[in-house]
């Protein structure tokens, strides 16, 4: 997929998603600090220029992998390895970015050790 950020305060959601939607993105998200525009992988740069054209100030775009199905995680150790793997790839130079397509739920996460 293809992901374009949007400053919080750069447009009003309504007008950036009528803007989005036009333009031929498939999913608007946002957070406290910023919308989160997600296209398919060839409109990538067409959604970034449609956006631009309207006026609209960009803080990023980038390819992202976003799974089509998780898979959860329901127990203590498995959870504990599958972050540990995680945190070993995120910490070795040559890789440069880790997806995962693992759901753990947050009151099995409040459970795992720091």
């Amino acid at each position: 997929k293809g992901q374009i950020s949007v400053p919080r305060g750069a447009i009003a959601e309504e007008r950036l998603f009528e803007l989005a939607l036009e333009a031929g993105a498939e999913e608007l998200t946002s957070d406290e600090e910023q919308y989160l525009i997600l296209t398919a992988h060839d409109q990538l740069y067409a959604v970034a220029e449609a956006l631009k054209h309207g006026g609209v100030t960009t803080s990023g775009q980038k390819f992202t992998f976003i799974p089509d199905t998780t898979v959860p995680v329901v127990d203590e150790a498995t959870a504990l390895q599958v972050l540990r793997l995680c945190e070993s790839l995120e910490d070795d130079d040559d890789v440069q970015n880790v997806y995962s397509n693992v759901e753990i739920a947050e009151e099995l996460l409040a459970k795992l050790p720091a």
